[in-house]
């Protein structure tokens, strides 16, 4: 297999290949890929500073966990040509009384108590929950069995065909009706059953006597988190456990698909060395100067957020409820926190200026109607996953160069108003959506960069600490719980985190 092309088929790929070379433990995949994989000899400083030196070995892991989904729903709306242009499907409220799609995915019967005060909302009927209880605003990429989907009337008597009585999208576990084959849309009574494989972050590690080991990780169904060394040990690498197939591996789509030795396999790209990059330092942190002396001198500071759904907190437990404490996980609540305790006899005062769904547009005027009026003394902006959006083979709906000029607007109105600015540059998204939205956004990264530089404010640069996430052992994209824009509770971590280091 000609490993050029594999290494073109995305920026990820090039991102891991890069991280894979610069280690210093050599860890290779079988060939044919399989689930196990040979690690060089070598040596490595244990906790304490002891070197340790170990042998080559071949270590073994085990498949992704398979668990089995059953549930009974109606009839979604049928198929419709304007689908198409999106990934995934757009499945959402398609009518009054029923949804577009029928997403496989561990639904619960309705949304918990107070989601209905969830600003980034959209009005699903029902919702679909981690092993922790946080709702899961997407779906499950390429871990659904594709061959297990199992769709039948709820009484059994009928038993439904793929591609004839219903259009199925195996990127994402979703099903269509296909000309009414399902039955009369949102009131045909169906029962769907299917299988599906979790993720897993498997860690290598290497103990007091040379012996290299694998502690198994927690199978999950979305952001699986890397065990801790045992004690005594040392990590080396982490190895994710994907839930696609090795047929499936997105990373061998643009040469045709990797041909491995079992259904699940290791390939180069789910080896992840433990080689930690430093921490992102803040850019130009001295523009909050102001604000970090009124801290200081435990004074008022009245600190608004403005962003859409990731800074709404999605996708975090239970994100709409209890902001601005500590059981709320999202990074605003964790950023408030965060400062209260490193300043604890300053008064923080937070200003909430968000909202889910929403672009630049929708800064330009919450700025004027809301964090201008309450005298905020800095302001977050955090935009750009909306703006960098858009159908397959379309557009973004806010092309990087009007985005800029929007970002570049909303600091002049902030400091025209007396109020300092941090621009926090996140936004980590899947690698292979199809609107290249992956490949698009570092043109918007470096827009927010050049504005903050241009404009003498302040900026968090979020994205690059997410993609150090692989030198530190876990896959970035492996911690989007919607396997789409948003991070998890410890994405969310790594915002709050990057965006502290400013108030310094």
């Amino acid at each position: 297999m000609d490993r050029s092309k594999i290494i073109s088929a995305s920026l990820l790929t090039a991102l891991l290949a890069s991280t894979i070379q610069a280690a210093e433990v050599k860890i290779t995949p079988a060939e044919p890929p399989d689930l196990t994989v040979r690690i060089a000899a070598g040596e490595t400083a244990l906790p304490g500073g002891k070197t340790v030196k170990f042998e080559a070995a071949q270590l073994k892991f085990d498949p992704p966990e398979i668990r089995g989904l059953c549930f009974y729903t109606k009839a979604p709306r049928n198929f419709a040509s304007w689908y198409e242009p999106w990934d995934p499907w757009p499945s959402g409220d398609g009518h009054p009384g029923g949804v577009n799609t029928i997403d496989l995915k561990p639904h619960v019967a309705k949304e918990p108590a107070g989601a209905e005060n969830d600003p980034s909302r959209d009005g699903n009927l029902d919702a679909a929950m981690d092993e922790e209880g946080t709702m899961i605003l997407g779906d499950m990429f390429r871990q659904v069995i594709a061959d297990s989907v199992l769709v039948t009337s709820a009484d059994g008597k009928k038993t439904c065909k793929m591609n004839e009585d219903y259009k199925y999208n195996a990127e994402w576990g979703q099903i269509a009706n296909l000309k009414g084959g399902l039955g009369e849309e949102f009131k045909a009574e169906l029962k769907v059953a299917c299988k599906y494989a979790t993720q897993r972050l498997d860690l290598v590690q290497v103990g007091p006597d040379g012996r290299l080991s694998v502690k198994k990780g927690a199978p999950r169904i979305v952001c699986p988190e890397l065990p801790a060394p045992d004690a005594g040990c040392m990590g080396l690498a982490g190895i994710y456990i994907a839930g696609w197939t090795a047929a499936d591996n997105p990373n061998y789509d643009a040469v045709g698909g990797l041909k491995a030795a079992g259904r699940y396999a290791i390939t180069p790209y789910e080896i992840f060395p433990i080689q930690p990059a430093p921490p992102v330092a803040p850019v130009n942190k001295e523009a909050l100067a102001r604000s970090v002396k009124k801290l200081a001198a435990g004074g008022d500071l009245k600190i608004a957020f403005m962003g859409a759904s990731v800074t709404v907190g999605a996708e975090t437990p239970a994100w709409w409820a209890n902001l601005w404490t500590e059981k709320n996980l999202g990074f605003p609540s964790r950023v408030v926190v965060g400062l209260r305790k490193r300043f604890p006899k300053a008064m923080v005062t937070p200003i909430a200026a968000f909202q889910g769904g929403t672009q630049t547009k929708y800064g330009l005027e919450v700025m004027d109607k809301t964090v201008i009026p309450a005298k905020a003394d800095v302001v977050l902006i955090d935009f750009g996953g909306n703006d960098v959006s858009g159908p397959i083979g379309g557009k973004p709906n806010n092309p990087p160069e009007q985005f800029k000029e929007d970002m570049r607007a909303m600091v002049r109105k902030a400091k025209a108003a007396g109020v300092e600015v941090l621009i926090v540059v996140g936004e980590r998204s899947n690698p292979w959506l199809k609107p290249d939205v992956f490949k698009r956004w570092p043109a918007y990264r470096q827009a927010m960069l050049d504005v903050a530089k241009e404009e003498n404010v302040a900026a968090a640069d979020v994205w690059t600490e997410f993609i150090n996430q692989a030198s530190r052992g876990i896959p970035p994209f492996s911690q989007l719980h919607n396997w789409l824009n948003h991070p998890g509770k410890n994405g969310h971590k790594i915002y709050a985190d990057v965006i502290l280091r400013c108030f310094e």
